[in-house]
């Protein structure tokens, strides 16, 4: 039984988390962005296919109970940049007052890069 559903209402489908990396660090190594985005992906086929694989790794890896993993959504990790929902974010720091002095969200289409491979040096 959940204690909460957070994914619900004004919020539901609300990005959680993410990666980020500086454009200097992504453009000095795309190689290891290439590969971390290509073990994130192999990663979500696995999810998509074999939730008793991940169940065994959550176990093993974080400690997390069978009977709270077996709960868990793993099937819904986004695998493509979705820049409306991202804005979500920035949007509501700066509605609840989270982002200083600015007079406006930041816009988070500035911060996307294109992936390593699209990197030109």
């Amino acid at each position: 039984m959940p204690i909460a559903d957070f994914d619900q209402g004004s919020v539901q489908n609300f990005p959680f988390t993410g990666y980020i990396g500086t454009t200097q660090w992504v453009k000095a190594h795309p190689h290891t962005v290439a590969a971390f985005l290509k073990a994130l992906d192999e990663g979500q086929q696995l999810a998509d296919t074999d939730r008793s694989a991940v169940e065994a790794a959550m176990e093993k890896f974080t400690g997390i109970a069978p009977i709270v993993a077996d709960t868990m959504a793993i099937d819904t990790y986004p695998l493509e940049m979705d820049v409306p929902q991202l804005q979500r974010v920035a949007d509501s720091m700066f509605e609840f007052g989270l982002t200083g002095d600015a007079t406006a969200p930041f816009r988070i289409s500035k911060m996307i890069q294109p992936e390593p491979g699209l990197i030109s040096k």
